[in-house]
């Protein structure tokens, strides 16, 4: 390997870069790896993607996705929040609905979970005649059938992540090769776990109570072989007190994590919160 450490290039982000397959490998590796048992506790998150410039974007907020709201279809992003989130709740209805009919298993469905579907349709009045807001999105309730969709590549707010590092590197491998462009280096993003699912973090006050709007989600594994096999799980951005009319600027997780744990880097904080690994190009695959 080229460094014997990962490099840390902001006090939340580390950067590490190789140029070799099998190095890129021995860097990842839960035992031996930068990000192994003698570096953190704690677990780690991975994805894997096939371009280092990509951020880490939803693909409900990625313009070029598309929305189902009724039967019409949006272009994503919309222009509010309101009408995003309307589209966001059409497109995971029509997908339960699909998959209803075809008579697979929704996880955790329920007529609260019906209810609760319709009664958000009936919430969100665009364009919006009052005051009316939306109390969270998504909820506790539709998280898993959320999860669902996502794995079948439906639009959603959620972003894939595997419990397994190497896993990771075969989709960011297989991206790659499917977008050979001059330039382009495959990545593995990894996050701390822990940081995800602390709700209490330490402040210059002490304990504080932090509301990180990322939430770590695990869909369930039975009659899904491939979700089990991938070690799958999902981060998801939750709203709270939402007013539908306020402009819908996309934004990524990154950036979002950043924002909700400035505090720390007033702290003496020797962590990585989040690793970015990136590799060889696509186009040395097979060196």
């Amino acid at each position: 390997m080229k460094d014997s450490k990962v490099k840390k290039e902001k006090w939340w982000i580390a950067e590490h870069h190789e140029e070799k397959a099998h190095h890129f490998l021995e860097a990842l590796s839960p035992i031996s790896g930068l990000l192994g048992p003698a570096y953190l506790p704690g677990g780690w998150l991975y994805r894997g993607v096939g371009n280092d410039g990509y951020h880490l974007l939803p693909s409900a907020f990625r313009r070029g996705s598309v929305l189902l709201n009724k039967a019409l279809l949006y272009d994503a992003p919309l222009p509010t929040l309101g009408y995003q989130i309307k589209a966001e709740l059409g497109t995971l209805t029509a997908f339960i609905e699909a998959a209803d009919r075809q008579g697979h298993t929704i996880p955790e469905d329920s007529q609260s979970l019906r209810r609760y579907l319709a009664g958000l349709d009936h919430l969100i009045i665009l364009p919006a005649i009052d005051d009316r807001r939306i109390p969270v999105w998504p909820d506790l309730t539709v998280l898993s059938a959320l999860g669902l969709a996502q794995h079948y590549r439906v639009p959603t707010r959620m972003l894939d992540w595997t419990l397994n590092p190497y896993i990771a590197a075969y989709f960011a491998a297989s991206s790659a090769v499917s977008q050979i462009r001059v330039g382009n280096r495959l990545c593995i993003w990894a996050l701390l776990e822990d940081i995800v699912e602390f709700e209490e973090l330490f402040s210059d006050g002490g304990i504080q109570n932090n509301r990180l709007p990322l939430k770590l989600v695990t869909a369930p594994g039975a009659g899904n072989s491939n979700l089990k096999a991938q070690r799958g799980v999902f981060l998801v951005y939750q709203q709270f007190d939402i007013d539908p009319s306020a402009e819908f600027v996309p934004q990524p997780y990154d950036e979002l994590l950043v924002e909700n744990l400035k505090f720390l880097a007033h702290q003496e904080v020797v962590w990585v919160i989040l690793a970015h690994f990136r590799g060889l190009a696509a186009c040395r695959l097979g060196s």
